[in-house]
């Protein structure tokens, strides 16, 4: 197999590292039942188990199991897809040890699923690229924001480079890539599979935008498991929004907004470990869980993946140089009044959907709420990425968009990939 990156595990020692393998005793009955997450090493060989099916170059492993090569295959998609719902429950990611579980199996999609795929890690010619991606399987329903920002952001001279999926098992029902083939003028995200690794660095490079489609099985096939064979949330929910396809030298910055199973500190401490053992080089990375109601006694009902501008504001952790803090933002510190979810909730508008409503609040066809839960997301990217106070970052990107550069961006984008 051709390597990419220097991996954790090395090649000649996977075989080895593999045999004796027991997703039943070690991985289910000692862990996952018992809500007691895995170590860093058992969620490495639980990620290859998980991949096995889906990669030709990981076919010697596992040779020890019952069955010819397509059984065990066949087996491993079943048997690794229990271990991942199993795995993704808010009892075990609030274990003291969460955090070596996520960060294990993430390495593992790292190193021997992005880092031996056809087009690797995209490398634009640039000092960084921002990622802003939430986990998705939230409760609640609400625009896509996460991406809406990005763009504005991206307008604004930003680079970055946004890594998303269609809707899996998430209320909104319309997720990043089906929101971006809208904006590439596309009939659905399948025709954004197969867009070249260098097209995707070009329009970095031309338009501080680029998009990866996280079903692209020439970057990586663990949303194979996700999207095509299990349609059911599990731990791909954060899995997914770590393993961007970008060169860990360019993904420096980062935000990660973190649904209700997970609290952001934990993801935090996932990157700590990964940077440890040289998977990442996150130097400043944004956690966030925002919070619709300012009573916090019951946040499964409550939690969203993305900054709240709403009553409850937001928790915020940052891993910045290794260090690790907590705080919480409020609508104020934009200048904002607390908004209302009713004007944020996409299925309370008739007209269009989840996308429609994302691309009304871009075209400037929908104001208040929605408009300045949006607009604050990208001001945390121009936070990150600049130093710029919330307040400041806020009218910056305010005035982005109602500039038209944002309207600018997306035509320069569609007949781009046109």
């Amino acid at each position: 197999m051709t390597i990419t990156r220097k991996p954790v595990y090395a090649p000649e020692d996977l075989r080895k590292f593999t045999l004796n393998f027991d997703l039943n005793k070690n991985i289910l009955k000692n862990h996952g039942y018992q809500n007691i997450p895995l170590s860093f090493e058992d969620a490495y060989k639980l990620g290859l188990y998980t991949l096995f099916p889906f990669r030709e170059e990981l076919n010697d492993l596992f040779s020890d199991q019952p069955g010819n090569l397509e059984e065990r295959k066949t087996a491993a998609a079943k048997r690794s897809l229990a271990a991942l719902c199993v795995l993704h429950n808010k009892k075990t990611y609030s274990h003291p040890k969460a955090a070596e579980q996520i960060a294990g199996i993430c390495s593992a999609v790292f190193d021997y699923d992005i880092g031996i795929s056809r087009n690797g890690f995209v490398n634009p010619n640039v000092p960084y690229a921002i990622d802003n991606c939430g986990m998705g399987g939230d409760i609640k329903a609400t625009p896509n924001v996460s991406t809406a920002a990005l763009l504005i952001a991206a307008a604004s001279g930003i680079p970055v480079c946004k890594h998303g999926s269609p809707s899996n098992a998430d209320e909104g029902h319309h997720g990043s890539s089906d929101f971006i083939a809208l904006v590439f003028g596309k009939n659905s995200f399948v025709e954004l599979i197969g867009i070249s690794k260098e097209k995707v660095e070009e329009s970095i490079e031309k338009f501080n935008f680029g998009f990866i489609e996280a079903c692209d099985v020439a970057y990586k096939v663990i949303h194979t498991q996700t999207h095509n064979y299990a349609d059911l949330s599990h731990m791909n929910d954060i899995i997914g929004p770590i393993t961007t396809p970008l060169n860990p030298c360019l993904g420096i910055k980062k935000i990660i907004g973190i649904n209700q199973l997970i609290e952001p500190r934990v993801v935090a401490e996932a990157y700590k470990i990964m940077n440890k053992k040289k998977v990442t080089n996150l130097e400043d990375g944004i956690f966030v869980r925002g919070y619709i109601f300012p009573e916090k006694v019951r946040p499964e009902n409550d939690g969203i993946d993305e900054l709240s501008t709403m009553a409850g504001g937001t928790k915020i952790v940052r891993l910045k140089k290794g260090k690790i803090t907590e705080e919480e933002v409020m609508p104020r510190e934009f200048g904002l009044e607390p908004g209302h979810y009713r004007s944020i909730n996409p299925k309370l508008y008739n007209r269009g959907g989840k996308g429609k409503f994302t691309m009304g609040i871009l075209e400037g066809k929908v104001k208040g709420s929605a408009k300045e839960m949006i607009l604050a997301n990208a001001a945390l990217i121009e936070n990150l990425a600049r130093g710029t106070s919330l307040f400041h970052a806020y009218k910056k990107m305010e005035y982005t968009l109602e500039s038209g550069a944002v309207i600018d961006l997306m035509s320069k984008l569609r007949g781009f990939f046109k």
